[in-house]
């Protein structure tokens, strides 16, 4: 195993020595001149002529015996230049040795070493720290009887329960440092298929990993059931991580998604949008759909955790880490995932009619599979009107495909609409969108337009200077001019909604640059029949559906004498509750 050493730099009794060393040097080279070599210099030491009385002599001996006590604890200069050891111990050359790597929970070995520069042995004692890292532990030592001019080594041992990146440092007793070093502690690996013990009693096997470019479910969570996708960005996958949980132990257990972590990626914590345990097309289930799941005393649960990361870390090969502590640090269990072909798919060409009459039109989205492996396309069409924000989408279809790797798909789609509006269709997930326009159809007078409910006519125009109704004896004239009577027809379809209404008021027509709107029939009940000039219910409204019925009234307006049947148009507004649609449709005399 691969071992790094960082020595102590120098300390200030150190370079204190050094100084003391070099002035020793200078006062031997001048104590080697003698005395001739002093002529000339006699003030030099105070002395004035060469000699020393024996008062001199002895304050010279109390001089030498000062300076001796004063640099007694340093090594001495030889004749040769060379240092003799000061005699009492001296600790250098202070190195920390580590493996550069370890594995959380196993037992890791710094050993400290030292060479005592001293003349006599003696004993060194510190710490190591770990001073970087998820970790404050301490070991102490102590190197004892160490001989001069020996070198001595121990080592002290450690065990890290959180993988990271630490840095311990070799302290004296004083708390210096003098030495560090650095080792990555990496994670508990195992292959998948393979089980780790996550806990005392919980054992988990990740049993495969499988790739999606996107899933669809259903979303439940409101009152009405919608389509929704799960579908990363553009250059991610969503990634399916089957587990099986065994409690080994004799009480019940917990296991929350939380811990788990994949690089360039991250897990679905929570539910997005909706409760994704109703994921289709997979098999299994989602492990914990609140996030948690509790494995009784000796039971085996199995289901899917769903997450995404990039395609290169799927084709490459990643891993699937559970950590003990949910921080930022590494995990401490680690499955290795080979990597593996995988589909990635992308939108080719889009085709829809740039305008249409309202009603139906066939519309496609051409696919390709740009990964290596065949791929199942899963994806939502969806449509808004283009005045829209993109939440205003609503689901046309689901799509589901099978593309072989390199290979393409047509995505073929029909569609109706029946408003005066325009509508923006995109496949989900991608996000390339086709935009279609659709105008109104102009009918004559009796001719039947399809509209979201089924069909609608306006026909059969009569004027009369008085009208008649069934049951009735008297006839009855307009208040001016004269009456104007417009057929009303709708047949309802399987498509018609149950709050469709359609009411006299969103009717009217035009004649002369004038608009008339229908008016009440004061002295009749809303169930009266004309008799004259035409048969017919009077229409009041009409609510839906009863599928493949036909239903429909008489309109009554008061129009000026000049106006005849030649120069009237129906209009119909129509603006349906609860929705923004709106429509207009204008019969012109046939």
């Amino acid at each position: 195993m691969a071992t790094g050493y960082v020595h102590g730099t120098m300390s200030r009794n150190e370079r204190n020595r050094n100084a003391d060393t070099t002035r020793r040097r200078l006062l031997a080279g001048l104590s080697g001149a003698g005395v001739a070599g002093l002529a000339g210099c006699s003030g030099v030491f105070g002395g004035g002529d060469g000699t020393e009385t024996d008062d001199e002599a002895q304050d010279d001996e109390t001089d030498s015996e000062e300076s001796g006590d004063e640099t007694g604890e340093e090594s001495e200069t030889r004749d040769d230049g060379t240092e003799t050891p000061p005699p009492e111990p001296r600790f250098e050359s202070v190195s920390l040795a580590l493996p550069s790597e370890a594995t959380v929970d196993a037992t890791l070995s710094a050993t400290v070493s030292v060479t005592n520069t001293g003349g006599v042995a003696g004993t060194f004692a510190g710490q190591v720290r770990v001073v970087e890292g998820a970790s404050d532990a301490t070991a102490s030592f102590e190197l004892a009887d160490v001989g001069a001019g020996d070198a001595a080594e121990t080592t002290v041992e450690f065990t890290f329960e959180r993988a990271d990146e630490y840095v311990l440092a070799v302290t004296d007793s004083e708390g210096e440092t003098l030495a560090e070093g650095r080792v990555t502690v990496g994670p508990i690996t195992a292959a998948v298929g393979d089980s780790l013990d996550l806990t005392e009693n919980l054992r988990a096997t990740l049993r495969g990993v499988e790739y999606y470019p996107m899933l669809v479910y259903d979303d439940e969570s409101g009152f009405s059931t919608r389509t929704r996708l799960l579908a990363p960005a553009d250059d991610r996958t969503v990634a399916l991580l089957r587990f099986e949980l065994e409690n080994v132990g004799t009480e019940s257990v917990r296991f929350t998604r939380d811990p788990l972590v994949i690089p360039d990626g991250q897990l679905y914590l929570n539910e997005v949008g909706g409760d994704l345990r109703s994921i289709r097309d997979v098999n299994g289930g989602l492990l914990g759909g609140n996030g948690t799941v509790t494995v009784g005393a000796g039971q085996r649960v199995r289901g899917f955790v769903l997450a995404q990361t990039s395609y290169e870390a799927a084709r490459n090969g990643t891993t699937v880490g559970y950590q003990r502590d949910r921080s930022q640090t590494p995990p401490e269990y680690e499955w290795t995932v080979p990597g593996q072909s995988v589909a990635a798919f992308e939108v080719t060409d889009a085709e829809t009619p740039d305008s249409v009459v309202q009603g139906s039109f066939d519309g496609s989205f051409t696919v390709r599979n740009v990964g290596e492996a065949a791929g199942t396309l899963r994806g939502v069409l969806e449509r808004k009107r283009v005045d829209q924000g993109d939440n205003g989408f609503s689901t046309v279809r689901r799509v589901s495909a099978e593309v072989p790797g390199s290979g393409s798909t047509t995505v073929d789609f029909s569609d109706a609409f029946y408003y005066d509006n325009a509508l923006e269709y995109r496949l989900r997930p991608f996000e390339q969108r086709s935009s279609v326009t659709f105008t109104p159809p102009e009918p004559t007078m009796g001719e039947a337009v399809e509209q979201a409910f089924g069909t609608i006519s306006l026909g059969d125009v009569a004027l009369a200077d008085e009208i008649a109704f069934e049951d009735d004896s008297g006839t009855y004239s307009p208040d001016s001019g004269q009456f104007a009577l417009v057929r009303v027809t709708i047949t309802w379809a399987e498509r018609a909604d149950d709050d469709t209404f359609v009411g006299s008021r969103s009717f009217s027509i035009e004649a002369g640059g004038e608009t008339y709107e229908p008016r009440e029939v004061q002295y009749t009940n809303d169930f009266e029949v004309f008799t004259d000039p035409i048969d017919g219910a009077k229409y009041t409204y009409q609510r839906g559906p009863n599928a493949g019925q036909t239903v429909g009234g008489i309109l009554l307006f008061e129009v000026p004498s000049s106006v005849t049947a030649e120069n009237i148009t129906a209009v119909w507004d129509w603006d349906p509750d609860f929705t923004p649609n709106q429509n207009r449709i204008v019969w012109s005399p046939a």
